[in-house]
């Protein structure tokens, strides 16, 4: 018993010297510093959701560039449809959408952190050419999930900027 714990504890010594780590936890915290989440393009939903997301790892959201520590700037949203499985009359029977965002981290006087990111994600559905409306709602739902998870991964990328230029 004492050798299994023993030995338990090496491996878990060795995983954390060598800088392994569960999936998610890498997330830095932002605890208590003011950001600003600036859109250049009209997306309320995103924005929103940058928000919330930001105010999750402990950002304090502030309205003015000029009172933020970072500047969170979504550029702008891109979307893709294309025919990814097809039948033997070459008429789509799958589509992939691909959804991404495009986004900079920023000082309050504009300096960027870095060159501006893409986030991109990637879904596919069924397209039943008899029941279209059924499709078309599926296809809002897949890119509605495609939207909060292109989401998170850009503030996991914006969280980690910033935790490196804070």
């Amino acid at each position: 018993m004492l050798l299994r714990a023993s030995l338990i504890m090496a491996f878990a010594l060795v995983l954390s010297a060598c800088g392994w780590q569960l999936r998610g936890a890498g997330a830095i915290p932002l605890d208590g510093i003011p950001v600003a989440v600036v859109t250049e393009a009209n997306l309320p939903e995103v924005e929103r959701e940058l928000r919330r997301g930001m105010e999750r790892a402990g950002a304090v959201l502030v309205d003015e560039r000029e009172q933020a520590e970072a500047v969170l700037v979504l550029i702008s949203e891109q979307r893709r449809r294309r025919a990814s499985a097809v039948d033997r009359d070459a008429r789509a029977q799958e589509y992939e959408l691909e959804y991404g965002l495009r986004f900079r981290v920023e000082s309050p006087e504009g300096e960027p952190w870095g060159v501006s990111e893409v986030v991109t994600n990637t879904r596919s559905y069924r397209y039943d050419r008899d029941d279209v409306l059924a499709t078309e709602a599926r296809e809002e739902v897949v890119l509605e999930e495609l939207r909060r998870d292109t989401t998170r991964l850009l503030l996991a990328r914006a969280q980690a900027t910033m935790g490196r230029n804070l």
